[in-house]
């Protein structure tokens, strides 16, 4: 029995065209943006948002200290996006949902990224 020799490919090449692949790293994309929040968020708006999850329909879903603090975040939604998008580190969203978080968790929050800062 005879075997053709077949041209090698390159693993990366045929992962890399892999629809779950290409899926994944577009979803990896968007959470890139995590990690600048506060870049992206401003002095004024990072200490009291916390990015939490992006759905599926691409819609950034973001924790505030408060009420009050959404209904200023939803006047400034359309700058956020844009910067958020705008930022080369970062994937495409389609839209920002500002949700209530648990206060307490933003104390803590906070404190960690102060220990962070201070090592």
């Amino acid at each position: 029995m005879a075997f053709r020799s077949r041209k090698s490919e390159h693993i990366g090449n045929i992962l890399g065209n892999s629809f779950p692949l290409k899926r994944l790293q577009g979803k990896l994309g968007q959470y890139k943006g995590f990690s600048n929040w506060e870049e992206i968020a401003g002095e004024k708006f990072s200490p009291v948002t916390r990015p939490e999850r992006i759905s599926q329909s691409g819609v950034l879903v973001v924790q505030a200290i408060d009420a009050a603090w959404i209904q200023e975040l939803d006047m400034h939604k359309l700058e956020l996006i844009e910067r958020y998008n705008s930022n080369e580190n970062t994937g495409v969203i389609n839209d920002i949902r500002f949700v209530p978080g648990n206060p307490r968790e933003f104390k803590l929050f906070q404190e960690q990224k102060k220990k962070k800062v201070g090592e």
